[in-house]
């Protein structure tokens, strides 16, 4: 079962959950592209924005295979602005995201940067944004047996001994890894794995443990909907989750897998493939309530 073919489902969210139509269309037409945003930056100014530059830095394809000597090029920014002689290194990690040098220009972590003379960076995760191991974005099965966590996170370990060996002004700073959701789990994993290279960690949002049933999670994303937007908001949407849950379990969830160009091999009557259209829906009110973007400050009531 290809799972990738119920994306266009967010379309229909609007309808869906507002009125339990299915005439209408979601404008919230991106969704799927929305989780894939790095997290918010605050407002910043043009020479905030002037410090930060963008580098890149040779990195092993495979840095646990002694014979293959590939190599790939890593983007990453840097500010060093501030910094002073072995003042820490600020080290933001990128996620499943294309990184951009607002998260060097503002915040806390800026705030701390200044007011510890630190050094700021940001690094790109392997097969994101501009870090292509492989021309032409080739995604086929034997080049993507490296996009995996322990090779990120050797990358993240090479590119903090790098910086050290490269300045003599980073020798004996300390570093602090700083990253949300995914990118926050490999901030903790680092310390389990490398620790004699990492001081501390910001790891938010960083999920741990892997549940299949992790419910515990919409309750907290249905009481942020309620007080983000009240309760008669998050009763709708209770509505049109019976409404959805009652078309499969009378087996009147054609029309609505036709709309939503559903795979001609999905069933209906199949636990995973439920479990792949009630998750994709979940995902974009989760998006809603974790990534607090601007383009997510209309209603989704």
């Amino acid at each position: 079962m290809n799972y990738t073919c119920l994306v266009p489902l967010f379309t229909l969210l609007f309808a869906l959950f507002v009125s339990g139509s299915l005439k209408a269309l979601n404008p919230y037409r991106h969704s799927w592209e929305l989780l894939l945003q790095e997290p918010s930056s605050g407002p910043y100014t043009r020479e905030d924005a002037a410090a930060v530059q963008e580098l890149w830095l040779t990195q092993n394809l495979d840095h646990f295979e002694a014979g293959d000597n590939r190599t790939w090029q890593m983007r990453y920014f840097r500010n060093a602005k501030y910094h002073k002689p072995q003042g820490p290194m600020y080290i933001f990690l990128g996620g499943e995201w294309t990184i951009t040098p607002g998260l060097l220009s503002t915040g806390l972590t800026h705030d701390m940067a200044v007011e510890n003379a630190g050094i700021l960076f940001y690094t790109e995760h392997r097969y994101y944004g501009q870090s292509w191991p492989f021309e032409n974005n080739n995604l086929t099965v034997k080049n993507l047996k490296y996009l995996n966590l322990h090779q990120a996170l050797a990358d993240v370990a090479h590119f903090i001994r790098y910086q050290k060996s490269q300045s003599a002004n980073l020798t004996h700073s300390k570093v602090i890894l700083i990253g949300g959701s995914y990118s926050g789990s490999m901030a903790a994993w680092m310390t389990h794995l490398y620790p004699e290279l990492v001081a501390a960690v910001w790891a938010s949002s960083a999920p741990l443990l892997a549940k299949a049933d992790f419910y515990e999670y919409m309750h907290r994303v249905e009481n942020s909907l309620t007080l983000s937007y009240g309760s008669n908001c998050t009763r709708r949407l209770e509505r049109g989750f019976e409404h959805l849950v009652n078309l499969f379990n009378e087996n009147k969830a054609s029309d609505l897998l036709r709309r939503l160009n559903a795979c001609p091999n999905y069933n209906a009557s199949d636990s995973l493939d439920r479990i792949s259209f009630f998750s994709g829906i979940n995902n974009y009110f989760a998006w809603i309530t974790q990534s607090y973007s601007t383009q997510a400050t209309q209603s989704p009531c």
